[in-house]
């Protein structure tokens, strides 16, 4: 089996491919893409470290390999050991990251389905059209 220092590249270069075109899975698919964000579940990080299965260990290594990735932020903090969880991936970088990290840092307790809910919508808001003076 190979350790995470040896597959962080690798893992590092298909979250920051997933998270910019803004694919999720599951029922987060009816958002459509959000470039910047995407929802997967514990086991495609799981597959993509090269392991078989979800466990305790398993998700400490993704977990370890994840914080290893400057410009990605993700939560649940505490990855879920069970494989079919959802895990929000998220750009640092960008406009939605930075509202998201936001989010997680209220005082308030925010769980991930609230948080991702509130980014998602955030994310599909348009500003309104302005009106050019005549």
């Amino acid at each position: 089996m190979s350790s995470v220092s040896t597959t962080a590249p690798a893992l590092r270069d298909q979250v920051l491919a997933l998270v910019d075109a803004g694919q999720s899975s599951g029922a987060w698919k009816a958002f459509g893409p959000t470039p910047g964000l995407c929802v997967v579940t514990m086991s495609e990080l799981v597959h993509m470290l090269g392991r078989q299965k979800a466990g305790r260990r398993i998700a400490l290594s993704v977990g370890s390999a994840l914080d290893s990735i400057p410009e990605v932020g993700y939560f649940p903090a505490q990855l879920p050991n069970n494989g079919t969880a959802h895990v929000c991936l998220y750009r640092l970088d960008q406009h939605i990251g930075r509202t998201l990290t936001a989010i997680l840092a209220a005082p308030q307790k925010v769980d991930g389905s609230t948080a991702a809910a509130l980014v998602f919508m955030a994310a599909n808001l348009r500003p309104a059209p302005s009106n050019p003076a005549v």
